[in-house]
């Protein structure tokens, strides 16, 4: 997901370099403040859904856990 927003990023500042030598400059930077905060928004909330999925795999192979089986004679009780 970083790579992608980093090409994005990069590839708005090849349009944005091109777009001020020809003079047109209020476009790239229309394009760079619509496209480079979302994407970063949207790198960050993926990192968090990794982070949850794995939690979530860690507590479900818990919960998957057998449990420890009793004894059929419990040991008697020391005073």
């Amino acid at each position: 997901m970083t790579l992608t927003v980093q090409a994005t990023f990069t590839v708005l500042l090849v349009l944005g370099a091109y777009l001020a030598l020809g003079g047109n400059i209020g476009a790239a930077k229309i394009l760079a403040a619509r496209c480079a905060d979302p994407l970063l928004s949207l790198v960050d909330m993926g990192g968090r859904l990794r982070g949850a999925r794995s939690e979530l795999t860690r507590l479900d192979t818990v919960l998957r856990t057998q449990p420890l089986p009793e004894p059929s004679d419990p040991p008697a009780a020391t005073p």
